[in-house]
């Protein structure tokens, strides 16, 4: 995986978009909402729970979404041929997300 060499990474340009840490602080306020409302209280230490497991538990989830991302970004063509058979299945009409420079993304209208 040549890509993960930070090292030959530009510097960041900045540009007319939302800030990372704005939207990670609105997703995180949402997450906190959510699990008041289902578990009834807010994280906490000491909660009963095994905090160093479930933060480790979901480190492994980020990490298979992670590389499943990097796969798809880098395997455009086999991307656009499962979203198109994806697309037949579903009988949507296919687009170009609004949001993405990649030149190879398509998403399924719905």
């Amino acid at each position: 995986m040549s890509h993960a060499d930070t090292n030959s990474q530009p510097a960041p340009k900045p540009n007319d978009k939302p800030a990372a840490w704005d939207l990670v602080l609105a997703d995180m306020a949402e997450r906190d909402r959510m699990g008041h409302a289902k578990y009834g209280t807010r994280l906490q230490p000491f909660n009963g729970r095994d905090t160093l497991t479930d933060a480790y538990q979901e480190a492994l989830d980020l990490c298979v979404y992670l590389r499943g991302a990097i796969y798809e970004r880098d395997n455009p063509a086999k991307m656009t041929e499962d979203f198109g058979q994806q697309n037949q299945l579903i009988g949507g009409a296919m687009i170009r997300c609004h949001d993405c420079i990649e030149e190879h993304c398509v998403c399924i209208a719905r």
